[in-house]
């Protein structure tokens, strides 16, 4: 249901490394984001509907939240919320470092005080 929500929505999931993903990057705004075990980060809007599952394709995650990007490309806020890749709770530091490694592994800043561990279940 959340691919097709995503088509219907016209946002397709921009990977670092790529046109899409700078661009993005460069505009700024609020993203979900979602690092998968390759350690391929991705990231689309978050908007109604926008589900993190839409990024991997449904695929297994080793973290996943939500960032808001500022008009200069810098991670101004970073964070674990999801509903469907929930950490556990020891290892939610983890699943939001992998995040935050991966957005400077992809030449985007991350502010130290913007990153924010919501927990596990």
């Amino acid at each position: 249901m959340e691919m097709l929500e995503a088509e219907l929505s016209g946002v397709v999931p921009a990977a670092a490394g790529t046109g899409a993903f700078s661009e993005s990057v460069s505009a700024g705004g609020h993203y979900i984001w979602s690092v998968d075990v390759a350690g391929t980060l991705r990231i689309a809007p978050a908007m109604p509907g926008i589900k993190h599952p839409i990024l991997t394709e449904g695929g297994d995650v080793v973290g996943a939240g939500e960032a808001r990007i500022n008009g200069r490309g810098i991670v101004e806020y970073i964070n674990n919320h999801t509903g469907h890749y929930t950490p556990c709770h020891a290892c939610s530091e983890q699943f939001l470092m992998n995040g935050v490694r991966a957005f400077e592994g992809a030449g985007v800043p991350v502010l130290r005080r913007g990153v924010t561990n919501l927990g596990g279940k």
